[in-house]
């Protein structure tokens, strides 16, 4: 059988434009969150962003993580925690808007022990 005689292959099809050149590392990682979800790195983006979204709390509080949609924010004193409770429905808002709806619902302060032990306090 000669070369013009066999059948041909079917050629290799991969649904969408065909790309000569490797995809950008940002666009690949963009869509499988899109397609998969993954609240652990939305929860990251919380805890990066949290000088912007916690305002005047941000040198005052320390974020945790998220887990389970529940944001653990720690502060220094009881004082600071009561008043803080009263400016997390902006600072959910703040998350809302600027990492995506439904990471966090809910927001958790807690107290250190004490501000040698507090994460990301001074010294540490």
């Amino acid at each position: 059988m000669s070369r013009e005689e066999q059948p041909q292959r079917a050629a290799y099809y991969r649904p969408g434009p065909a790309r000569k050149d490797p995809a950008p590392v940002d666009d690949v990682i963009a869509g499988v969150i899109e397609r998969f979800g993954a609240p652990g790195i939305a929860g990251g983006q919380v805890v990066a962003a949290w000088p912007e979204l916690a305002g005047e709390w941000a040198d005052r509080s320390v974020p945790i993580g998220v887990r389970d949609g529940v944001l653990t924010v720690e502060v220094a004193n009881g004082a600071d925690a009561s008043v803080l409770r009263y400016d997390l429905a902006v600072i959910r808002a703040k998350i809302d808007a600027a990492i995506g709806r439904g990471i966090v619902s809910r927001i958790q302060v807690r107290v250190a022990r004490d501000r040698g032990q507090r994460r990301g306090a001074p010294g540490r």
